[in-house]
């Protein structure tokens, strides 16, 4: 009898909230579940056995590599999925795992899954992060893992077998451990700096320890530690080291942390040398310039990123960050500069990006709503009219100061983004199950949207006392600011266009009445 294809082997302890999600997301994929519990005092170890899982129970030694190698050594299948609790395969890529197996060349000795870091409470948010790690082997007894904490197992199969190969595939796996609220419920920050100072003082230049080690130190705000570490473990890390583009990722993050703006993007491009490909260094560094107050660098460096795209599926990068999250931050720069035309057609391009994000849709109405409310008629004084009278005579006249065709192409992103997988999670989870959720519906958030619309537009129209009242900073603040800005927009364009008797289109006034019913009540 041959063996069964997948074993699926984790290892928990005290995982009861996460658990029924990760079994659930493998139950129909994995011809057996392998659980390793380490001390639980909850009822993982009954929901483990509810899905059918064989548990075994191993004494915690701080040592997350010895107790994965339990699991293996139990498992029975020829390919072995290694999950954590806090994790769930991907559902759109459930189906798919066990073709992918099958259609594995027989060199192949592992596959390294995108594992997507969720950072939000918000349970539809967007992963952050996303690594590649080796995650789907094959089961061979000298296959085991190594490390006390982050522990890997590549080294391993290469010892046994330095002519294997270990490929990248796009299955996709969610961990959501570093969520705010299981951070802190768990004191992962804590627990992991004590295992990884241990092992730094058996290892004192390990790379890749002084590397976690930083990046803890990150989550913990001791940037100018975690700067030390970072540069220390630069000294040590070949440039072929999988995680070498992160540590200069990392050490321009903790540069900028500290005020030190123009030296993170100077480590940026300093990084891109080695990193060409790398998205992640020319977003980091437009971020860092425009900080330092060098927009002209911030904008190339931020085109470069977008010309990149998503970087090669080795490189291990944040959602969007050659896509929508690039065009965000265009949009959002081309806003405080009052280049509308510009702010359009970047906004046009983040919600055409797959994967674009409900701020991100909440962002550009707001900016299409104050623009199309621009374009209401004006009325204006003429005193040099042809019949000689003395009476001042009113003329009305459009204002336009964003192309229509643009403000179309914002219109028809806008409204496919409405029918996206994503606006339909959130439209599916509304009313939430739990009344303290941290997320808002698509639905609410429309019905806030469409008040503030209303406002806006009688807010246009009053005293010219509000003209000069904001000033734009960013497209997240409110749309009263930000339509402010907008009609000081118009007052300036106004009294030009009126001194040069450029571009203004005469109505009467029968007709301007009709056109401006029609502008507030169509919104």
């Amino acid at each position: 009898m041959s063996n069964p294809l997948l074993s699926v082997c984790l290892i928990v302890r005290d995982e009861e909230k996460m658990l029924p999600a990760c079994l659930n997301s493998v139950k129909h994929i994995a011809d057996e579940i392998v659980v390793v519990d380490t001390g639980s005092v909850d009822h993982s170890v009954d929901i483990a056995k509810q899905y059918g899982a064989k548990v075994l129970h191993h004494v915690w030694k701080n040592d997350f590599a010895a107790a994965r190698n339990v699991g293996l050594e139990a498992a029975t299948g020829s390919w072995i999925l290694t999950l954590d609790a806090d994790e769930t395969l991907h559902c759109a890529d459930a189906g798919l795992l066990r073709d992918t197996i099958l259609q594995t060349e027989e060199h192949v000795e592992g596959l390294l899954l995108q594992v997507e870091h969720v950072v939000s409470n918000d349970v539809l948010a967007e992963p952050m992060n996303v690594n590649p790690i080796l995650r789907l082997f094959r089961n061979r007894p000298a296959y085991r893992f190594e490390g006390q904490i982050h522990e890997q197992i590549a080294a391993a199969i290469l010892r046994s077998q330095p002519q294997a190969a270990l490929t990248f595939s796009r299955l996709r796996i969610r961990h959501y451990g570093y969520c705010p609220e299981i951070v802190h419920d768990k004191r992962k920050v804590d627990r992991n700096v004590t295992m990884l100072l241990d092992m730094l003082e058996r290892t004192p230049h390990d790379p890749f320890h002084l590397f976690n080690l930083a990046v803890e130190r990150i989550r913990e705000g001791a940037h100018e530690k975690a700067l030390n570490l970072l540069r220390e473990a630069r000294q040590h890390t070949p440039v072929t080291a999988t995680f070498g583009p992160l540590i200069i990722k990392y050490e321009a993050w903790a540069l900028a942390a500290l005020g030190r703006y123009e030296e993170a993007a100077n480590v940026c491009t300093e990084g891109q040398q080695w990193y060409e490909g790398y998205t992640d260094l020319y977003f980091s560094e437009a971020i860092a310039a425009d900080a330092a107050g060098l927009r002209s660098r911030a904008l190339q460096a931020m085109q470069r990123a977008i010309d990149i795209g998503i970087p090669e599926s080795h490189y291990h990068t944040e959602s969007g960050i050659g896509t929508y999250r690039a065009q965000q931050q265009l949009a959002i720069w081309a806003v405080e500069s009052r280049l509308w035309n510009e702010a359009c057609t970047a906004y046009t391009a983040a919600l055409h990006a797959d994967g674009c994000t409900e701020p991100i849709w909440l962002e550009a109405s707001r900016l299409y709503t104050v623009l199309r409310c621009s374009c209401v008629q004006h009325a204006g004084s003429d005193t040099g009219n042809d019949t000689g009278n003395e009476a001042e005579s009113t003329t009305f006249f459009t204002i336009n100061i964003v192309s229509q065709s643009k403000l179309d192409q914002l219109q028809h992103a806008l409204d496919k983004w409405t029918h996206s997988p994503q606006a339909e999670r959130r439209r599916s989870a509304w009313p939430p199950s739990n009344s303290s959720s941290a997320y808002k519906s698509l639905t609410d958030s429309l019905t806030y949207m469409q008040a503030a619309e209303r406002t806006l537009i009688r807010l246009q129209q009053l005293s010219p006392i509000l003209n000069n009242a904001a000033i734009a900073s960013r497209l997240s603040i409110p749309l009263l600011p930000l339509g402010l800005v907008v009609r000081s927009e118009i007052h300036n364009k106004t009294h030009t266009d009126r001194g040069s008797k450029v571009n203004i289109e005469a109505h009467s006034e029968s007709e301007t009445d009709n056109r401006a019913e029609k502008n507030v009540y169509s919104t």
